[in-house]
């Protein structure tokens, strides 16, 4: 067991129930996420060939529900860019 495995054991045991429920819920909103890279969504999107209308039906909807779709953050092409 690696030191800081120690540590965090001998602190989990001095805590109550309740704030050891806390640190659980903690720990495991760090994880990083384990669902598809968002590439590899897109991918499988573009293998399914939806319609272009349908397509850019999808992106004005999440557009109007988040205001603005940055598709070079996602590293992703941007079906309608302003």
């Amino acid at each position: 067991m690696t030191a800081i495995r120690r540590d965090l054991m001998d602190v989990l045991q001095q805590l109550d129930a309740q704030a050891q429920q806390r640190v659980l819920e903690f720990a495991r909103s760090i994880q990083e996420p384990t669902g598809e890279p968002v590439a590899d969504l897109i991918q499988h999107m573009q293998e399914i060939a939806f319609p272009p209308a349908d397509l850019q039906e999808i992106a004005d909807l999440i557009e109007a529900e988040f205001e603005q779709i940055r598709g070079d953050e996602l590293d992703v092409p941007v079906l309608n860019p302003r």
